[in-house]
């Protein structure tokens, strides 16, 4: 009985050494979970704080966030979807700032922009260097312009007005001098003084202050300016006409030319150099002006068609104008021709001799 006593003794230490081990390896696992949640969340209250703590530093953080226990993660929370514009914006006090940073077009625009409210606003600024004469409209011609060979025709009036020039000096220019022209009520001094009286005045309207008349395009100054087109020999403006290029020549055959000839020779130097759009006011004409390139056209046209006349008057052959002289003339006189005509005579005229009418005359 004693050894059973014995047994029942150790059975019942052994139960209870079983069970104070269990009890040992319970708290001690309660205490391991423990001190791992521990280690997980030093400074986390919450499962959900911890989960933000090992995030923090990412923008999307800062905006579900309820506490931030470190400066890093406050000042991550200060710049919250900043990061990726902090690239292209010069600075991002507000997440409005880098909405605008990270809206497409707004780095390009940097440069040129210096705000870019809206999407709209920015693809402004990245056109607005380029857009900002796109208000200013061309005061000299519309898009049907009249003289569309622009600079160019420089080169082909100097080059008619040394034609002209060269026939001037004939000797049979001198011998009709006083003799009638081919032209009603002209005489052959009066047209040679017609024909250079714009060239004998342009080498001063160049050195003049620019003129405040306003410029009027080359179509407008056809159409509606001048009133000589329609007029026959007997109007007071042809009659007034003829009594210019008398006086202009009145000095004789021998001084016209070298007249003539001296404003040739400063215009070939002047009329190259002188600015694109150099207005030319001529006093006689009223309150308007005109392009220097556009005038030079009105003369190119009156030097070729004059050349004619001079040439037929005094019974020379008409000089051989090249053709970047004679085209601008007929493009000018094929206008003229459809505003006094219509453009079906004309057509007919070029095309249709069958139909063709009896005049396209243009001036």
């Amino acid at each position: 009985m004693a050894e059973t006593a014995r047994t029942a003794d150790t059975a019942e230490t052994a139960e209870t050494a079983d069970t104070a081990r269990t009890a040992d390896t319970a708290r001690t696992a309660e205490t391991a979970g423990t001190a791992r949640a521990a280690e997980t969340a030093d400074t986390a209250d919450t499962a959900d704080t911890a989960r933000t703590a090992e995030t923090a530093g990412t923008a999307r953080a800062a905006e579900t966030a309820d506490t931030a226990d470190t400066a890093d993660t406050a000042r991550t929370a200060e710049t919250a979807g900043t990061a990726r514009a902090a690239e292209t914006a010069d600075t991002a006090d507000t997440a409005d700032t880098a909405r605008t940073a990270e809206t497409a077009g707004t780095a390009r625009a940097a440069g040129t922009a210096g705000t870019a409210e809206t999407a709209g606003t920015v693809g402004t600024a990245e056109t607005a260097e380029t857009t900002k004469t796109s208000e200013t409209t061309d005061t000299a011609d519309t898009a049907e312009t009249w003289n569309w060979r622009g600079g160019r025709i420089r080169e082909a009036f100097l080059e008619a007005a040394r034609t002209a020039a060269d026939l001037l000096a004939e000797p049979a220019v001198a011998r009709a001098w006083d003799g009638p022209s081919v032209l009603e009520k002209f005489t052959v001094r009066g047209l040679a003084g017609h024909m250079f009286w714009q060239e004998l005045a342009l080498p001063a309207l160049l050195a003049d202050p620019l003129p405040a008349e306003p410029v009027v395009p080359l179509r407008t100054y056809y159409l509606e300016k001048v009133i000589w087109l329609d007029a026959g020999p007997d109007a007071p403006v042809s009659g007034r006409i003829r009594q210019g290029g008398e006086a202009t020549a009145a000095d004789g055959h021998t001084a016209l030319h070298a007249r003539v000839r001296e404003a040739l020779d400063r215009l070939r130097t002047e009329v190259p150099a002188a600015p694109a759009a150099r207005p030319v006011h001529v006093p006689s004409w009223g309150d308007w002006s005109l392009n220097l390139d556009d005038f030079l056209l009105t003369r190119l046209l009156e030097l070729v068609v004059h050349t004619d006349d001079l040439a037929c008057s005094t019974d020379l052959p008409t000089p051989a104008f090249p053709d970047h002289v004679t085209a601008p003339a007929i493009d000018l006189l094929t206008r003229l021709s459809t505003r006094r005509h219509g453009p079906i005579p004309l057509l007919r005229a070029l095309a249709r001799r069958e139909r063709a009418p009896g005049s396209i005359a243009g001036i």
